[in-house]
């Protein structure tokens, strides 16, 4: 037996759908309930409200994942920024410790290394999802 959400129940990107479903559901809801209040001389609001909620609904959960995964994107590299510049100030305070062995010294140039090329990979690796999503919609 599948699960609900099949393979992607319980990831980030389900719980996103879910909230964009919840958020666009809610607005074509409330859409339909605001169409219903408008007293019926307004008829041409009123139908036209009703016949584009549902469009509007869409709308609104497609603008909720963007804005979802914007944010996210963006604390993402914040959280890799900090952490990055945390491991070049111990690297600063250990290659200024006359106390730090050469090796030590070195092992901590390296480290920071690794950090800064998986943060460039990361970046790239960003790119290249952006890159693939301009492809689909050209």
């Amino acid at each position: 037996m599948v699960e609900p959400g099949g393979e992607l129940a319980g990831t980030e990107d389900y719980r996103l759908n879910t909230k964009a479903s919840v958020a666009g559901g809610g607005g074509g809801t409330f859409l339909l309930t605001l169409a219903d209040r408008i007293p019926t001389e307004y008829g041409l609001v009123k139908a036209t409200l009703i016949y584009s909620s549902p469009a509007i609904a869409v709308g609104m959960a497609a603008l909720w994942v963007i804005l979802a995964t914007f944010i996210r994107k963006r604390k993402r590299r914040a959280d890799m920024d900090s952490i990055l510049k945390e491991a070049r100030d111990m690297c600063r305070q250990v290659c200024s410790d006359p106390d730090s062995s050469p090796e030590h010294k070195a092992k901590a140039r390296k480290h920071v290394e690794d950090f800064e090329t998986l943060n460039m990979e990361f970046l790239k690796d960003e790119a290249d999802v952006v890159r693939a999503q301009l492809a689909k919609i050209r």
